[in-house]
């Protein structure tokens, strides 16, 4: 009862945090089983915006072929929860299924969570930060749903792709 598992990066930051109210595991085929399981992946890092090197300007003036910095990657982490779970091959996949969902939290005090992701199983291979499934899958956010079956997660880069009969609505109000 009250499982607690975490894996470190090859530099030794916290990559993910697997909890579940209940883990029972079985030696033959060896696995375990988890009951309401809560993953939460971490990114640590961002993309560097490019260095702009110009000739000296009057203050005020923005030479012509200046960059602007690029925006940060987001490093808000994932939040994977579920009715199940099953982990094998070694601890390298688990399998959620019931209730998947999938959550872009967001660490900001007051902000709202970016978008969440619906599915009835979802593949979840830790070490390479990648989540996968062949089912339906609805995303939301504050002005959008999207539709569609089939989705790879790439938690790593922050990439999301659907991969046939996409749908979307899209509401700007």
């Amino acid at each position: 009862t009250e499982f607690h598992a975490i894996d470190l990066d090859e530099q030794g930051r916290l990559r993910y945090e697997l909890t579940a109210a209940r883990l029972v595991h079985y030696p033959e085929p060896e696995r375990a089983e988890l009951v309401a399981p809560d993953m939460i992946f971490y990114r640590s890092e961002s993309a560097p915006g490019p260095i702009a090197v110009a000739p000296a300007a009057a203050a005020g003036d923005v030479p012509a072929d200046a960059e602007a910095p690029a925006a940060p990657v987001s490093t808000d982490p994932w939040q994977l929860t579920a009715a199940t779970g099953r982990i094998s091959d070694g601890g390298d996949r688990l399998d959620l299924s019931g209730d998947v969902k999938v959550a872009r939290v967001t660490e900001a005090a007051g902000a709202d969570v970016h978008m969440t992701m619906e599915a009835p199983a979802l593949t979840v291979f830790g070490r390479q930060q990648l989540a996968t499934t062949d089912g339906p899958v609805t995303l939301r956010s504050a002005q959008a749903e999207l539709r569609g079956v089939g989705m790879t997660i790439d938690m790593k880069h922050g990439q999301m792709h659907l991969k046939s009969q996409v749908r979307g609505h899209y509401d700007p109000q």
